[in-house]
């Protein structure tokens, strides 16, 4: 059996112009954070990333998503990490390094 190929996703990965239109074709899965169910606190903070429309690109992707929740223990451990690896001054640069923490929270808990 050959190994499957991942790939981990930021909370604002989805807003880009054809987002994972080229992944499906390179990745096996494709780990998407999503707001928790039920969290009224934690949707609101997905507000600025359009949970709507996360989750129509989950649904149109089935069985490649694996949606992971990105809930306060995610986020814990974002701050985590972002206290731990002081980012650039530069704000596209910090900016990006956030995005790539994210990535980074997901894979934790993943299979191997």
């Amino acid at each position: 059996m050959a190994r499957e190929v991942w790939a981990t996703y930021s909370v604002r990965d989805h807003l880009e112009p054809r987002a994972f239109v080229a992944d499906v074709l390179l990745y096996d899965r494709l780990v998407i954070p999503v707001p928790p169910p039920g969290d009224e606190q934690q949707r609101q903070w997905w507000e600025q990333w359009q949970p709507g429309k996360l989750e129509d690109v989950v649904k149109q992707l089935g069985d490649l998503a694996v949606p992971v929740e990105w809930d306060g223990y995610r986020r814990a451990q974002w701050h985590e990490l972002r206290e731990r690896y002081p980012v650039s001054q530069d704000v596209a640069s910090e900016v990006a390094q956030e995005l790539a923490m994210t990535r980074g929270v997901l894979t934790k808990d993943l299979p191997s």
